[in-house]
């Protein structure tokens, strides 16, 4: 299943979660470019991306994804040709945005999803102990909000 992790998760995942984000994003980048999709990805969680400009997509790489990968040694001359090559497909003007990226997905709803899935991968053994506590350091502030925000979301 591919994953567009909440933004203000990208610089706590654990680096195989990190690595498979951006090939997640270059999968869904080079369906965008070869095809016209307007409808469908193929996974729910992946269309929403269709409900905004492909800036955002592109934005969300090179705002969250690509520096992490720098900052982690993980980022490639590869890497950086290929995303370029991409880019080089849209004009300026589709790539610019006007408001924050992914607004409307991105909220404290879709940030508890991702925080429930991470525990659970963190309960099943897929992430260790290290990088959970890495992910719950710095969302600690965040995590009352998002505890409140899934209870009245039962009242």
């Amino acid at each position: 299943m591919k994953r567009i992790w909440h933004k203000d998760l990208v610089s706590v995942l654990p680096d195989k979660l990190l690595l498979k984000l951006k090939d997640d994003w270059f999968s869904i980048a080079t369906d965008l470019v070869s095809t016209e999709i307007t409808t469908s990805l193929g996974e729910p969680v992946i269309d929403r991306i269709l409900e905004y400009s492909i800036g955002h997509f592109y934005t969300y790489y090179f705002i969250y994804i690509m520096p992490e990968l720098h900052k982690r040694g993980l980022l490639d001359a590869q890497t950086l040709e290929f995303f370029h090559s991409l880019a080089s497909c849209y004009s300026e003007e589709d790539l610019r945005i006007s408001h924050p990226v992914f607004d409307c997905w991105h909220n404290t709803r879709y940030l508890l999803q991702c925080l429930m899935y991470l525990e659970e991968l963190y309960d099943c053994g897929e992430i260790s102990f290290e990088e959970w506590y890495r992910i719950l350091n710095k969302t600690r502030s965040m995590h009352a909000y998002c505890e409140e925000t899934y209870q009245s979301l039962f009242v």
